[in-house]
């Protein structure tokens, strides 16, 4: 097999699993489906046939060897995806083509599952991230895994819908061993009326914990106990992915302290539906949580590649506050969300300006 016969067949079960109407032969989309798909398509394309990127050779080494442990370490789920994909035969190129797929197709499937306007935010995900998507592609993979089970903590309060969470949320740990921090994502499954301050008031604890771990010389200790050592060594103890204060607080700012600030304002200046509610108030309290991280970020700018999997919710999140008749309000909002993206999108060309030139040159068929 090689990555085109891979690229057909992972849109035939796409388009089969998430269009065709239950028992019955027939495909049901909406047009805002089918501007949806040509962008995934082009999204698809340029990710999946995209080669010799930063981390390409990187996994590479890693997919022939899949069985060494100091390789894949901690994330021996992705250890045993590779093994599925050599004893398959797969070449790294239809191996890497596979995952890719699945994951822009899970962005897809919820931002579908959840936005009335699908092909918006594929529109907004393709200017933000996904330049970034096709380059630490096992973290994406992740996120497509975390994508599918995150439903279960924003909308069910069930037990088995926390249980279901857990066992995503483990099943993308051992993917890419930074999604062990979004268990800390359940503290919102308190009562409503308690999530943000209850969201709060962890994040401002961890911040502090994490300053005074770091003063006493007992940081790296504990890190050890849920980060692989040779993570631990590279990212907190080496220097050459330390980040100065001038990258971090530009970051924190324009990233996470601004998508709080997005949907707030509009929470305040939006149309809310009662049927949105708990969607929104869940995504809120999910970004101040996402606070916790700014610490680490102080050591290694490479930790926000966590802050992308919370973009699609954010912007659903967003869009949902939208009146349903198109004056001032919504203009703002649709405005607001674009140039977030856009300013996401300088930040990931800041010291890395070749992104989108190594994406379109590189690619299988060129």
């Amino acid at each position: 097999m090689n990555p085109v016969i891979a690229f057909v067949c992972s849109w035939v079960v796409f388009f089969v699993l998430e269009f065709k109407e239950k028992k019955k032969v027939v495909f049901k989309f909406t047009r805002c489906d089918f501007f949806g798909l040509i962008l995934i398509f082009l999204t698809t394309f340029f990710l999946a046939f995209n080669t010799f990127n930063a981390d390409y050779e990187n996994y590479g080494r890693i997919y022939a060897v899949y069985f060494n442990e100091s390789t894949t370490g901690s994330n021996f789920v992705f250890g045993l995806i590779c093994g599925l994909g050599n004893l398959l035969k797969l070449d790294y190129q239809t191996f890497r083509c596979f995952l890719i797929c699945f994951g822009v197709f899970s962005v897809f499937h919820f931002s579908r599952r959840y936005s009335k306007n699908v092909a918006f935010m594929i529109f907004l995900y393709m200017i933000a991230g996904f330049i970034m998507d096709g380059i630490q592609f096992r973290q994406f993979t992740a996120m497509g895994v975390y994508l599918l089970f995150l439903p279960y903590l924003l909308q069910d309060d069930s037990k088995k819908g926390k249980i279901l969470y857990i066992i995503g949320t483990l099943i993308a740990t051992g993917i890419h061993t930074l999604f062990v921090f979004f268990f800390i994502f359940l503290l919102i499954k308190v009562k409503k009326e308690n999530r943000i301050k209850i969201s709060v008031a962890v994040t401002l604890a961890v911040i502090v914990l994490f300053y005074i771990l770091d003063k006493v010389g007992l940081l790296i200790k504990y890190l050890s106990y849920v980060m692989p050592e040779e993570k631990v060594d590279l990212y907190f103890l080496g220097t050459q992915y330390h980040s100065s204060p001038k990258l971090v607080i530009p970051f924190i700012l324009l990233q996470q302290v601004l998508i709080l600030v997005l949907l707030l304002v509009c929470y305040k200046i939006g149309k809310v539906r009662e049927c949105d509610k708990a969607f929104i108030w869940s995504v809120i309290g999910i970004v101040i949580l996402m606070l916790c991280m700014c610490p680490i970020l102080f050591y290694t700018l490479q930790f926000r590649r966590v802050f992308r999997v919370v973009m699609i919710p954010s912007f659903i999140a967003i869009y949902k506050m939208t009146p349903d008749k198109k004056d001032v309000r919504f203009l703002f909002i649709v405005i607001a969300l674009i140039a977030f993206s856009l300013i996401s999108l300088n930040l990931n060309l800041t010291g890395n300006s070749n992104l989108i030139s190594i994406l379109v040159s590189n690619n299988y068929f060129w």
